[in-house]
């Protein structure tokens, strides 16, 4: 079955593609399967306009996946959850969640029952009493003891065994109790339902709780302990950097050492993570994972040679730099690891990205020549003869990119000083004196003086050349700039920004749900272990991978969350089948009846 459908796909037969889908047994799982292959089509295909057709041919099947999905959960949640769970082997034992999350198919990701199972997911199915569900889930794997008092365990409650038929005596299919006490039992439960006693039943029920230990190991495997617990940690790393900094240098080598520990055991938890995810055969963010790994593995090394050993007696203030660049980053990285969890900021967090990584940039590149070509003419024109030291391409820059925050109001401003008599040029005036303190000496080509007088090429109004020259072309140009630049490519930011808002607003929930997706996803297959001991965790995983069977190794969905395993039995794959066949039959009969009308013009 999969071979035809990779057949159908790639000769772009999408009705083919519908008709195995119809009739498979797994119909959810080869509707995924058939959009990530066009998926990878259409990403790759040079041909814009077959581009397009391929595009809205993977929005059908997305849509497939997704309306399956729906139905299932109608028909029967437990089957329609559990087979967001059952892995499968034919697709590198994963499961249909990992597959449409591999395949970036937001659409089946964001859709309310995924989403639903994934809030239950996060808690590892432990139901929490009250508000404030985090707060208590992650204070009862801290303390402990308030999970007796906040915390059930649905899933982990010994479900009493099903009686075979040989075990239930019936004749013709009536059910026959074992013994008379069996028989008062039914009969006292029947009177009390047919009482209306049903609630007190319940009340006086008694349900057990887990062993200790399988209620500590269910608390601690849930993704949200292990996000807070992380994040927790974080911060109080922050703190410690940021005390680093503001310590005198050179004396406190013991907080130095304890920073330098702990970017190490983060730096070997992202390598050990991206290793144990290659194995997976997980989805890896590459661009994010370098760039994290890249920065973290320079701050390491920069800051062991200068912040501990052997320059940091040499260049302290060099090594007061590398620690403030590693602040600068690891605060940063705070929006992308931990603020996007949360329902408000998360989307503006995205929103906030796209604006600042495209529309700016663009931005950028368009008020690039005015604002070169501005800030230059500035030193020109205002300060004619400052000297060509180096200096003043420095000023240049100053002025030109710092009027984009705010203007120079002294700019042009007036200054009494400038106007004492020895500062104005005039022929019985003396000019500055040159670089090398020799006096000024006008010069021609050759650097020989040319017996012109010194201030003949002299620019400006005054012997100071901090002094501006005011003149209309100063205002001119001056003015020309704010103008441009304050109510032409200012305004101009703004419109960019509110048109990224406009067209974020449509598909930024489905994105922040997808991504909200993957770091679940990304924290269940974590270790329990607290940081900064997430490397051991790493290890101990790895090398129970290596010791299983070949045959056993494979994707798994957690890392000691419970699931909800799914039914393989043949009954199951009949309910998926016949589903599908009552899918395409509406959708049929939906076609029908839309070309009705155009059927009866014809005729």
């Amino acid at each position: 079955m999969n071979a035809l459908l990779v057949f159908a796909a790639l000769f772009n037969r999408p009705n083919l593609v519908k008709v195995l889908i119809k009739y498979s047994s797994e119909p959810l799982l080869q509707a995924l399967f058939a959009e990530s292959l066009y998926h990878g089509l259409y990403r790759n295909v040079s041909h814009f306009a077959m581009s397009e057709v391929l595009q809205f041919t993977c929005n059908q099947f997305a849509q497939i996946a997704t309306d399956l999905l729906d139905k299932a959960v109608t028909v029967s949640p437990i089957r329609g959850h559990g087979i967001l769970t059952r892995r499968f082997p034919d697709f590198n034992n994963k499961t249909p969640l990992e597959i449409a999350y591999d395949t970036n198919n937001k659409q089946f990701v964001a859709h309310t029952n995924v989403q639903s199972w994934l809030d239950q997911y996060y808690f590892n199915f432990v139901k929490v009493k009250g508000a404030w569900d985090n707060l208590k889930l992650f204070l009862s794997a801290i303390f402990i003891f308030p999970m007796y008092i906040w915390l059930s365990f649905p899933r982990l409650r010994k479900v009493p065994p099903v009686p075979s038929r040989d075990d239930i005596p019936s004749q013709d299919g009536v059910f026959r109790p074992k013994s008379a006490q069996d028989a008062e039992k039914i009969l006292a439960k029947v009177q009390r339902i047919q009482a209306g006693e049903q609630a007190a039943d319940r009340s006086t029920e008694v349900v057990p709780r887990p062993p200790f230990m399988e209620m500590l190991r269910a608390v601690w495997a849930a993704p949200a302990v292990r996000f807070y617990t992380w994040h927790m940690f974080y911060w109080m790393f922050l703190i410690l950097i940021c005390v680093d900094i503001m310590l005198p240098p050179c004396r406190f080598i013991g907080v130095d050492i304890a920073v330098f520990v702990l970017t190490i055991s983060m730096w070997c938890e992202i390598v050990l993570r991206t290793v144990y995810d290659m194995q997976r055969f997980r989805r890896v963010h590459w661009v994010e994972r370098s760039y994290d790994l890249i920065s973290q593995t320079v701050f390491n090394i920069l800051f062991f040679l200068y912040r501990i050993a052997p320059y940091r007696y040499d260049h302290p203030f060099a090594g007061r730099v590398i620690l403030a660049f590693g602040i600068v980053y690891y605060c940063y990285r705070v929006w992308g690891w931990f603020y996007y969890m949360d329902k408000t900021i998360g989307p503006l967090i995205r929103v906030t990205v796209q604006m600042f990584r495209l529309d700016l940039s663009r931005w950028i590149v368009l008020i690039a020549p005015f604002l070169i070509s501005t800030s230059l003419i500035f030193m020109g024109v205002i300060n004619p003869d400052w000297p060509a030291t180096g200096d003043d391409w420095r000023h240049a820059f100053y002025r030109g990119i710092f009027n984009l925050f705010g203007a120079f109001n002294n700019e042009l401003e007036y200054t009494p000083a400038c106007e004492n008599p020895g500062t104005k040029v005039s022929p019985n005036s003396y000019l500055p004196s040159a670089p090398n303190g020799n006096r000024w000496i006008h010069k021609n080509r050759t650097g020989l003086a040319d017996g012109q007088p010194d201030y003949r090429c002299w620019s400006g109004d005054y012997n100071n050349y901090n002094c501006a020259t005011i003149s209309f072309w100063s205002y001119f140009f001056v003015i020309q700039y704010y103008v441009f630049l304050k109510l032409g490519m200012g305004n101009m930011l703004t419109a960019f920004y509110v048109t990224r808002n406009i067209a974020a607003a449509r598909q930024g929930p489905a994105v922040w749900k997808y991504h909200r997706c993957r770091i679940i996803l990304d924290y269940a297959t974590r270790t329990s272990l607290p940081p900064p001991f997430y490397a051991l965790g790493y290890i101990y995983k790895m090398i129970r991978y290596c010791m299983k069977p070949k045959g056993s190794k494979g994707s798994h969905l957690s890392s000691g969350v419970a699931t909800t395993g799914g039914n393989d039995s043949g009954d199951s794959f009949t309910y998926w089948k016949g589903l599908a066949l009552e899918y395409f039959r509406g959708k049929e009969m939906q076609e029908n009846m839309a070309n009705m009308p155009r059927q009866q013009l014809d005729m």
